[in-house]
């Protein structure tokens, strides 16, 4: 049966949807307040996150170079941060020429007064074809250094600094360039250092990325390749 009553008064207490209250001890934020908070809350946990990764990195080496001048694009509310890249030098060929001197399988670099083979350690350079003969050594970077020793007396690993100043040129170039200066770096391998890492269980490694040279840590049972260089002048002249 149909109810004709009258409805009565409304519920006496703290909270009715009709009367547009709210239960007490809850304070509701306006949504542009509630906007704020989370970008406040957001930025936080940006900067925790950079701060963490700031601290973990090796101190004292070079570190990756990243591809962009510009970190990328920040939430709304916050800050972008520029970042200042070290400019790569112009590898037009009166400054290669200037800079490096080939002679035969040595390649010697005036700017670091280093010498550096032209080929990764295990293979040869043939003059006659240009390339490199035999295989790469694969090798963890402890048993890398006892194999240098044992077979290439007067060469050594690279320091981080070292390598990553060749691989600045190395990763420009491709096999059109001329004068070709390192023609057989593996763009896609990492090149074991001399240089330890913040991690004792690590050495620093550099490679090839976006024509650049990026520096990592790398376990010492990590096994890949390496160039091997010296303090000077070449030992030969043609």
């Amino acid at each position: 049966m149909l109810d004709t009553r009258r409805p009565g008064p409304l519920p006496q207490g703290p909270y009715h949807p009709s009367r547009g209250m709210r239960p007490v001890g809850v304070t509701v934020l306006p949504m542009h307040s509630l906007s704020k908070l989370l970008v406040l809350v957001g930025a936080l946990g940006l900067t925790s996150l950079a701060w963490s990764q700031a601290a973990s990195e090796p101190a004292g080496w070079p570190k990756a170079a990243p591809l962009t001048g510009v970190a990328p694009a920040a939430s709304p509310g916050t800050t972008t941060t520029t970042i200042t890249l070290p400019p790569l030098p112009k590898l037009e060929p009166a400054y290669l020429e200037k800079r490096f001197r080939v002679v035969g399988g040595q390649v010697y670099d005036a700017k670091a007064d280093l010498t550096w083979q032209r080929c990764d350690h295990g293979q040869t350079w043939d003059d006659g074809n240009a390339w490199c003969r035999g295989s790469r050594k694969h090798l963890p970077v402890e048993l890398m250094m006892d194999d240098v020793r044992a077979r290439a007396a007067g060469w050594r690993l690279p320091e981080i600094g070292e390598l990553a100043g060749m691989l600045e040129v190395a990763c420009q170039q491709s096999a059109k360039d001329t004068p070709l200066i390192f023609p057989e770096v593996d763009r896609n391998t990492h090149y074991l250092t001399a240089s330890p890492h913040s991690n004792p269980e690590s050495n620093m490694a550099a490679q090839c990325f976006g024509g650049r040279a990026m520096t990592s840590g790398l376990s010492r049972k990590y096994v890949s390749i390496t160039r091997l260089v010296r303090s000077g002048p070449p030992s030969q002249e043609p």
